[in-house]
């Protein structure tokens, strides 16, 4: 196997720690000894010292000065085969280095290591006769050997070091077929053995040669090469920086070229791919100075760095402007033209399927026509291609990736109707048309049964969308972060607003959602622009995080179907001021957090009919005064008040058996508070740091005051007394007795109600077919619809807009006790309504 060197050397560099090397490697490293002056010895020109393993003999030191009789016949140097009786195996580090009288050496046949700087700067030495065995030469052994020419590689090399032959005269080699590993540095990897070898012509290879070293011929004056038609690889390197190069014959062996192959061959205008290519990888013909090319259709693999994908096979070659891909390929492989920036056009084959990942990326496309054959297009296909202005997708499309035109152009798209998804990935949620800043016009197919997820997230541009007829569900995140989208055309026929549909859109400050709409996802304006909302009739869930970050959001009307409120429905609203329910007890429960950090809500009455509320519901509502929690309110959850610095005013629910931990936690206006008597517990912290607080008034259901529930006892911050009121001889007046409280009996009686019958409510009536007196919309007229009437003649509770048409029976704008007693004889059946 042929040892890359280079390639793990980079590993180590970049990912840091140790490269794990093949073990037929590992034997080529020599560790550095040190030779103490004992073990020297001299023998004729030359110091050595034995190997210690071996017992060979390696030459140390040249001392051409020893005999100065006879000093001009050292510029022709016969290496002993022996010395001291011992056979001469290595040539050590620097032995001939600078030498400039040498002209010519003779290499015995014993010897079989050339080592690191051996004849470098011997810059006379014309002449070299290797030996049969030598298997190493070390790195810049021969480097700066300027008038070296006549050579020939020994028949058993198997390694050349970094650029041992740098900058010398050699016109012709012949690779050995023993020769497997050529050394690179990190730092210049397109500077092989024979750099700078500008008169280096020839290259001849053995034709049982299966598997070439990296970077052979790097840097070298190469101008023609003829590749032997047995290998399968061109390897990394191998041609890069041969900047006289102008022509390659690659075999139909050939199925990959390998990293960098022919980087910055800048005289290489033209190449003939093998029919049999199928892999490409990063910058192999990048910085090159081709013209022209032909991809095969057999071409399966193209590679692009890890952090470049914008930079593929041919990554910035100036001059190649005309690409052919043949007919018959069906997959685009990821990054093939990657950084090609010269491009303008070009045809892409109606048997192609699939476009993958970055397979444009970054090229000078400006216009381009994806044929009808093609389902899908993978991220960042088209990216960054910045002049690309028209594009026309396949009319059976069905996977658009995220990303895949990304800041281009394109200033007006027709999405196919038969686009299924679109697919992000795991990195992120941008859709194919992120940050495209000119694309105005999107036109959604007739016929199509959805807006597929996150077809326009974070399209910059876009400021006005309508939804076909056709259409029933916008999907997840299909307008995430479109920043400019003002307003949405919605069809007869949507149904459905996914998780996330409209997040982020901040100038949507206004939205018509159909009657239609029955469900939303999770978040589904979350962070837009809103500033009222009515929400549809049939809506029975509000989802987390609903309207979350909406911080212009003033008012919203909630569907009088509604049964839940999910967790951080309006949280961070800070401008809502007023949240209009219906009057119908459907509302069962509501989440954690939906108010909190409603800063410009001051006052709110929960409607009848919510059992459990969770925590922090209303949790730094900075300017909250007033609250009324439902009597149908049961459970509660914990920090529900909690830093409301302003609230002065809270009505417990009189079913509530427990104020849960930190209910009351800092709200430092607070002075008076009652407790229902239903309640058995108070928690930790429920009264904390309450600076103001002077009243608590609880029943005789208590059963536990937490130790921790008060920051004070006797006194509140401001100095006044604290006092707790109670029922005598109950568990309060004893907490009170061990906590040094003043405790007072209390003046209010048990409130304590009977468990909570939800009222029963017909199916929800289309408005149009509405009777005079159906109060509560349920398409029936009888006693519910009568107490309602009543109690909001009393004052006890509010009618909404809606069920006020409906209550005025004679149309004078009034509703009073004559509507009522008309209502009162069509349920007796004495009296029509109509």
């Amino acid at each position: 196997m042929k040892k890359i060197l280079a390639s793990v050397l980079a590993l180590t560099i970049v990912f840091g720690g140790a490269a794990v090397l093949p073990e037929s490697t590992i034997g080529t490293f020599r560790t550095s000894i040190t030779v103490s002056a004992d073990d020297l010895e001299t023998e004729g020109l030359f110091q050595y010292y034995l190997d210690a393993e071996t017992g060979s003999a390696v030459l140390n030191k040249f001392l051409p000065k020893t005999d100065s009789k006879n000093y001009a016949a050292v510029a022709v140097v016969d290496i002993p085969a022996e010395i001291g009786g011992k056979p001469v195996v290595r040539l050590d580090d620097k032995l001939f280095m600078n030498y400039k009288e040498l002209t010519s050496v003779t290499i015995p046949d014993t010897v079989e290591f050339i080592g690191e700087n051996v004849f470098y700067g011997c810059s006379n030495l014309q002449t070299v006769k290797f030996g049969a065995n030598v298997k190493e030469i070390e790195d810049f052994a021969f480097s700066g050997c300027e008038k070296l020419k006549d050579f020939d590689l020994p028949a058993k090399l198997e390694k050349l070091g970094t650029r041992c032959f740098e900058k010398t005269a050699v016109e012709s080699i012949t690779v050995p077929l023993s020769l497997n590993t050529v050394e690179t540095t990190f730092l210049s990897l397109d500077r092989g053995p024979f750099d700078g070898c500008e008169n280096l012509k020839t290259v001849k290879f053995n034709d049982e040669d299966d598997e070439l070293p990296i970077a052979l011929l790097a840097g070298s004056g190469v101008e023609s090469v003829v590749l032997p038609n047995t290998i399968t690889v061109v390897p990394d390197y191998f041609f890069a920086s041969c900047k006289q190069l102008t022509s390659v014959t690659i075999p139909s062996t050939v199925t990959t070229i390998n990293d960098s192959a022919f980087r910055y061959c800048s005289a290489l205008t033209q190449i003939d791919l093998p029919k049999a290519l199928t892999k490409m990888e990063t910058y192999a013909f990048s910085e090159s100075g081709l013209t022209s090319v032909t991809i095969p259709k057999s071409i399966e693999v193209t590679e692009t760095g890890f952090l470049n994908t914008d930079k593929g096979p041919f990554y910035n070659c100036p001059s190649l402007t005309d690409v052919t891909i043949e007919s018959g390929i069906t997959v685009i492989p990821d990054g093939l033209l990657a950084g090609l920036g010269a491009i303008k056009q070009i045809t892409i084959p109606n048997t192609v399927v699939t476009i993958r990942d970055c397979a444009f990326r970054s090229t000078g496309l400006t216009s381009v026509e994806i044929p009808n054959s093609v389902t899908e297009i993978s991220t960042y296909a088209f990216a960054d291609c910045t002049d690309l202005a028209s594009v026309k997708l396949s009319k059976n499309l069905r996977i658009l990736g995220g990303n895949s035109f990304e800041n281009t152009a394109i200033t007006e798209i027709d999405i196919p109707k038969s686009l299924e998804t679109v697919d992000c990935g795991f990195i992120n949620n941008e859709g194919p048309f992120s940050k495209c800043g000119s694309l105005k016009t999107v036109n959604l197919p007739d016929g199509a049964v959805e807006v597929v997820n996150n077809l326009l997230a974070y399209a910059p541009a876009v400021e006005e969308i309508t939804i076909p007829d056709s259409v029933v569900r916008i999907s997840e995140s299909a307008f995430d972060d479109c920043t400019a989208l003002k307003k949405v055309n919605f069809g007869k026929s949507i149904e459905e607003f996914e998780k996330e549909a409209f997040k982020d859109c901040t100038a949507l400050t206004s939205i018509d959602i159909p009657e239609t709409v029955t469900d939303f996802g999770r978040g589904v304006f979350r962070g837009s622009g809103l500033k009222t909302a009515v929400l549809p009739s049939k809506l029975e869930t509000l989802p987390d995080s609903t309207f979350e970050k909406c911080t212009q959001l003033t008012e919203v009307t909630v569907s009088e179907q509604c049964k839940t409120v999910g967790s951080n429905v309006f949280e961070d609203c800070t401008a809502l001021t007023k949240v209009n329910f219906s009057d119908k007890e459907i509302i069962e429960k509501i989440g954690s957090n939906v108010f909190n950090g409603c800063n410009a809500l001051t006052e709110i009455t929960l409607p009848m009919g919510i059992e459990e509320m969770g925590n922090g519901v209303f949790e730094n509502c900075e300017n909250l005064e007033k609250a009324v929690l439902p009597d149908s309110l049961s459970k509660m959850g914990s920090a529900s008040f909690k830093n409301c610095p302003k609230l002065t005013d809270v009505t417990l629910s009189r079913r509530l058996e427990e104020v849960p931990s930190e209910t009351f936690q800092s709200d430092n206006a607070l002075k008076e508070i009652k407790i229902p008597y239903s309640v058995k517990k108070i928690g930790n912290n429920v009264f904390d740091k309450c600076i103001s607080l002077k009243d608590i008034y609880v029943g005789d259901k208590i059963e536990n005051i937490s130790e921790s529930a008060f920051s004070y006892f006797d006194e509140n911050a401001y100095g006044e007394t604290i006092t707790l009121h109670g029922v005598k001889g109950t568990y309060p007046e004893d907490y009170a007795e061990v906590h040094d409280m003043k405790f007072a009996e209390t003046t209010f009686k048990s409130d304590t109600l009977s468990a909570y019958d939800r009222p029963e409510y017909g199916e929800h009536v289309d408005p149009s077919d509405r009777k005079m007196g159906d109060i509560n919309g349920d398409g029936k007229i009888n006693i519910t619809d009568i107490t309602k009437v009543a109690a909001f003649i009393k004052g006890k509770r509010q009618l909404d807009d809606e069920a006020k048409k409906f209550a005025d029976i004679n149309k004078d704008g009034k509703i009073n006790v004559s509507d009522l007693a008309r209502i009162a004889a069509a349920v007796k059946g004495k009296r029509s309504l109509n």
